[in-house]
């Protein structure tokens, strides 16, 4: 009962130091580690650093996999270039897997002691607290690990148990899926490679064992990742696929070696570890070192090509290809002339969205479609916007200044005109379908969707001729509402109290989306 015991406890210690680790050095990261990472994509050395640190840092291959899918998400970072952070970063990984293997008693004690008394006596919102939190985690890391040896230790004179490892040692493919179970359940190959080694170093279990748990390991956690992004869908899949695909390289390259060296006695994986350390824990973490490095050589070299693959199985969904900027690419910003032509051009491909948003010659309003239609423009804009901010800092010319300022001023009107168009939409599509209410209806489609359509013209194919005549549809507002609010009353003697105020916003909509269509129009010089 003593020996189950330590092993728990030892293992409770364990799991809280790694929980207490992680917490600690994301909130020490920040945004400022995100931002770091999100530049690095653009040179190999950089990535290879920064994956490299944060998998050192986080101590977790799936958090810096959900941090990059996030980068993703917001556009900055793709998934080319996240694909080498990744990678490196589940070798940065290994660095606690050593830690593990090195005899740290006095140290844990000492992290324990001096993060207790510093956490005592620091004030709550000290900035130094999650550092301490995060050195305390790591002191019950090493001694839980600890803890672990010295409980399993005496059950290398348990007959049952030694029974129990001898058939464990004749079925391989045994100690490989209970390291993919253990994986899958702590969501960390590191977390098992680290138990492995307390359990190594106490006689539990040998080096085939052991080497072939951490084996199922690193492919457990793979199968972890792809099982978390389940509930994604597009580009922030891909990454987690790419994961997947690199853990799973990395582990059969060294199972092959593995396999070669026991069926035909070459000497590879195993006689090179005891060339390297003979002591079994550093020749775990050795081959857990070297399972992330062969990953990364077996997968980068051919990252176009798994990067199609994952496109293939988890393509961009329709708002990420529809939020995608066509025109814009930061090396643009150099040449401030060309930089602003080319935001230019993006919002041109925006306003020809605008019709689409409300439904014409009978078709049917699909909401969720024109929502996402929305989100998607507006994320462009917000890049359009973000770009021309960033565009004033390369000091353009006064020309060039005046037509950003104004571009700016645009977007703005382009967004609006957008969003209360697709309101009019949607306020129509959920009035009743009586005779009264589709005339109402046909007429306010009608009328909006030919401004619209000849704004677009204007607009998107500098249609000189058609200004005037929007210039003046779009003056006199008065005879449209008019008309409008006549069809209007002639319909509310027998018209619900809701479908009445439905009616009315929609003459309100409708009033303010000629106003900023005009607004807009005036902007524009031919």
């Amino acid at each position: 009962m003593e020996i189950l015991i330590n092993i728990l406890g030892g293992l409770g210690l364990f799991f809280i130091g790694i929980a207490s680790v992680s917490q600690s050095l994301r909130q020490l990261t920040g945004s400022t580690f995100r931002r770091l990472m999100a530049r690095a994509g653009n040179n190999p050395f950089a990535a290879a650093t920064t994956g490299t640190m944060a998998g050192v840092l986080l101590q977790s291959s799936n958090a810096v996999t959900f941090i990059l899918i996030g980068l993703i998400s917001t556009k900055a970072l793709d998934v080319r270039r996240g694909q080498p952070i990744l990678a490196w970063a589940n070798v940065g990984t290994s660095a606690l897997v050593f830690l593990a293997s090195m005899n740290l008693r006095m140290v844990a004690l000492f992290l324990l002691a001096a993060t207790g008394i510093g956490l005592h006596l620091s004030n709550e919102k000290s900035r130094y607290r999650y550092l301490m939190t995060g050195l305390m985690g790591l002191g019950l890391l090493l001694m839980g690990t600890d803890l672990i040896k010295i409980g399993a230790k005496p059950l290398q004179d348990v007959e049952d148990f030694k029974n129990l490892i001898a058939f464990g040692a004749q079925s391989q493919l045994l100690s490989l899926f209970i390291g993919m179970a253990l994986a899958v359940f702590t969501q960390s190959t590191s977390t098992v490679a680290v138990a492995a080694i307390g359990m190594s170093q106490s006689g539990l279990f040998g080096i085939d064992q052991t080497l072939l748990l951490v084996f199922g390991a690193n492919i457990g956690s793979g199968i972890s990742t792809a099982l978390m992004a389940a509930k994604l869908s597009g580009t922030g899949r891909q990454l987690a696929y790419f994961q997947f695909i690199f853990k799973i390289i990395g582990s059969l390259l060294l199972i092959m070696l593995f396999y070669l060296e026991n069926g035909y006695h070459w000497p590879l994986l195993k006689a090179g570890l005891n060339e390297i350390d003979t002591k079994l824990g550093a020749q775990i973490a050795f081959v857990y070192f070297a399972m992330q490095l062969a990953g990364v050589i077996g997968v980068l070299p051919f990252g176009p090509i798994i990067a199609k693959l994952c496109h293939r199985f988890s393509p961009p969904t329709k708002h990420e290809e529809l939020s995608s900027p066509q025109f814009l690419y930061d090396q643009a910003l150099e040449d401030p002339q060309t930089a602003i032509a080319l935001a230019e051009c993006e919002a041109k491909e925006i306003v020809s969205r605008i019709s689409e948003l409300i439904p014409y010659d009978g078709a049917i309003l699909d909401n969720e479609g024109r929502q996402t239609l929305l989100n998607a423009s507006f994320s462009v804009l917000r890049d359009i916007n973000a770009f021309l901010v960033e565009m004033l800092d390369y000091q353009p010319d006064l020309s060039v200044v005046e037509r950003n300022l104004k571009l700016q001023t645009q977007c703005e009107l382009i967004k609006q005109i957008m969003e209360i168009t697709l309101q009019i939409g949607i306020t129509l599509k959920d009035l009743p379908k009586t005779t009264g209410m589709q005339q109402i209806s046909t007429s306010v489609i009608e009328g909006l969707h030919f401004i619209l359509l000849t704004l677009i013209d204007c607009i998107t194919k500098g249609d000189l001729e058609s200004i005037p005549l929007l210039q003046i549809m779009t003056d006199d507002r008065a005879k449209i509402m008019q008309r409008l609010r006549n069809l209007l009353m002639e319909e509310t003697k027998e018209m619900e109290q809701t479908n009445y105020q439905s009616l009315l916003n929609v003459t309100i909509y409708l009033d303010r989306s000629i106003w900023l269509t005009r607004r807009l129009i005036l902007t524009f010089n031919y």
